[in-house]
């Protein structure tokens, strides 16, 4: 039967990550420990290998992919001997075989196992039965045991209703097998007035997009949550602008009238000078895609 791929958690806080290049395609073989992909987490780039051997028969998720969620199949495997036809009829979302897991342990009960393909994949975890198998990934067992919870009451959103660290962690919050997905939609700001790209074109700006990868937003929404929910102290220094006001009175009696120049004249000029000396610093932020404006523009309020 084929074996379905699915995006692997490649670290603690994965729960989704961007398919950035398959290594492998469609009628390649493959062997255990071969890498097939490269995945982009909110930490890094990490390679992917095989676990099962096989031939790669079809290829459900694009390489470029981004937000594919942890254990969502991305792939699928023929094993030894089978071909393209036995992708008829065969799922990659609901396998027709839910019964497998329950069916690979030698020291299941034949009852156990006669009783678990009668269990629809919804609501295959939280059995009410105790002592019933619960299926859950290696991590969520871990942490489900570090917080002392109990699997069997978990729903799990995983294949087949299998719990996955994200199932115990909306456990751990008290809000349920739909709180991750609360949580995420919960994370991104919401603004009333146009986001900076819309801005700038409304103004006319000149700027080159330049692509966010995973690293990048997480990065943005770790240091909004830090503005947000950690107290900041700021420092003020004494500047000694007598040089300054000096250059300002003699430049202002050349101009014999034609201009007055200000102290603020001065700032604005120097911040200017910093934007086009470090254009890393002349951005702004969207979604997608940092803006790095060719001018600088700058307001005084």
């Amino acid at each position: 039967m084929p074996i379905s791929i699915t995006m692997p958690a490649l670290s603690p806080t994965m729960t989704d990550g961007t398919l950035s290049r398959w290594l492998k395609k469609e009628g390649d073989s493959v062997a255990s420990g071969d890498v097939i992909a490269e995945i982009e987490t909110d930490k890094a780039t990490m390679e992917v290998e095989a676990v099962d051997e096989g031939v790669i028969g079809k290829i459900l998720v694009e390489e470029g992919t981004e937000n594919v969620p942890v254990n969502d199949v991305i792939a699928i495997l023929l094993e030894e001997g089978e071909d393209k036809s036995a992708l008829e009829g065969f799922s990659a979302k609901s396998p027709a075989a839910p019964a497998a897991p329950a069916a690979a342990p030698a020291g299941d009960k034949k009852e156990d196992a006669a009783s678990k393909p009668a269990t629809t994949p919804a609501t295959a975890a939280p059995s009410s039965n105790e002592g019933a198998r619960v299926f859950a990934s290696p991590l969520a067992k871990r942490i489900a045991a570090q917080s002392n919870i109990d699997l069997s009451q978990i729903s799990g959103t995983g294949p087949h209703g299998r719990v996955v660290k994200s199932d115990v962690e909306a456990a751990q919050k008290g809000g349920g097998a739909k709180a991750p997905a609360a949580t995420k939609s919960s994370s991104a700001p919401t603004s009333s007035g146009p986001d900076a790209k819309q801005l700038a074109d409304m103004l006319g700006m000149e700027y080159t997009e330049l692509p966010n990868n995973n690293i990048k937003k997480v990065t943005a929404r770790r240091l909004s949550e830090a503005k947000q929910t950690i107290p900041h102290f700021y420092l003020s220094i004494d500047c000694v602008l007598d040089n300054l006001l000096d250059a300002r009175k003699q430049m202002n009696d050349d101009a014999n009238g034609a201009f007055k120049l200000s102290v603020n004249d001065f700032i604005i000029k120097a911040n200017a000078m910093a934007l086009h000396a470090y254009p890393a610093a002349n951005v702004s932020w969207t979604d997608a895609a940092v803006l790095q404006y060719k001018h600088a523009d700058i307001s005084i309020a």
